[in-house]
């Protein structure tokens, strides 16, 4: 049993969660299958028009091995539009989340995006911001304090931007 519970607190924090561009409903077959808490379902609006509405998850996963205090250090937000759409993800942690599994079909582009030194910009120190026809992505932080914005330009209901994305 004790080798057992080593190993739990050894191993990686689940890291599927819903991706870019899926229904609602597979938010809540992540937070079951990985005991991920909610945090909150909030109603919000976009910062520069307060007509379009869409709605906030906020999951954060459970602590490695079960234990308290041992924290994945994930918090992930999932923004879903009036079609039940997951338009936009954030995340905030320790560590970059398995990105594949986060933006599932748009996780070709996002490569591309940081592979083509022409598409990022660098805003600031530490800070990197990338953009193509379908995906806007930008990237900051330091060790131990990550986070990562990517919007889906087609699925974003009209008049959010990436600064709507926190």
């Amino acid at each position: 049993m004790l080798l057992l519970s080593l190993l739990l607190s050894l191993s990686p924090p689940p890291s599927a969660h819903a991706t870019l561009g899926e229904g609602e409903a597979s938010i809540e077959n992540v937070r079951r299958a990985f005991g991920a808490t909610r945090q909150a379902v909030v109603g919000r609006t976009a910062r520069r028009n307060s007509a379009v509405n869409f709605k906030m998850h906020e999951l954060r996963a459970r602590p490695i091995g079960g234990r308290a205090g041992r924290a994945s250090g994930i918090t992930l937000r999932e923004y879903v539009n009036a079609d039940g759409k997951v338009f936009a993800v954030s995340w905030q942690g320790f560590r970059t989340p398995n990105l594949q599994e986060i933006l599932g079909g748009y996780a070709p582009e996002a490569a591309r995006l940081e592979s083509t030194p022409s598409t990022v910009k660098e805003r600031a120190a530490r800070s990197r911001y990338m953009e193509s026809k379908s995906l806007i992505e930008a990237r900051n932080g330091h060790p131990r304090g990550l986070r990562g914005r990517y919007l889906s330009v087609s699925l974003a209901p009209k008049g959010v931007t990436l600064d709507d994305i926190q």
